[in-house]
């Protein structure tokens, strides 16, 4: 193991090697950040090299790090058993839109004939209504 990361370190220039956690400048041969105490040094479970945390795929045989355990999935998604999971959540939503939408397009199409067909009921035995100026004198109390 000691040797691989000697070799993994001679390869970076310079002679000090910076976190990707925190980017604190440290020596090419430490394992772990002297500040943040993260591992510099990641080994593929494809092909067992250690590689520079920083990189996301393997020096040797490109496999991608994240794939290896670099990253770790996101805590979240195993909250929920999988049974409770839905595999496809909006499978049912589309029927349920298309009814919404026919339905509320008939009901638009009802409204818009009953107005078009709204005939006032007659006025017989009720009295017309009054001329203005017959209106105007009544309320003055003149008759």
């Amino acid at each position: 193991m000691t040797a691989q990361l000697e070799q993994a370190s001679s390869e970076r220039a310079g002679g000090t090697l910076a976190c990707p956690k925190c980017g604190h400048p440290n020596p090419t041969g430490e394992e772990c950040c002297q500040h943040c105490h993260k591992h510099l040094y990641v080994h593929c479970r494809t092909c067992g090299l250690f590689n520079f945390r920083g990189n996301v795929r393997c020096e040797q045989c490109r496999a991608l790090l994240r794939d290896s355990g670099l990253v770790e999935p996101p805590v979240h998604l195993f909250l929920w058993p999988i049974r409770w999971r839905c595999e496809s959540p909006r499978k049912w939503l589309v029927p349920v839109q298309l009814l919404l939408l026919i339905v509320s397009v008939a009901l638009v199409f009802v409204g818009i004939v009953k107005l078009a067909e709204y005939d006032p009921p007659d006025r017989e035995g009720v009295a017309p209504p009054p001329d203005a100026k017959e209106v105007y004198i009544l309320r003055e109390g003149r008759r």
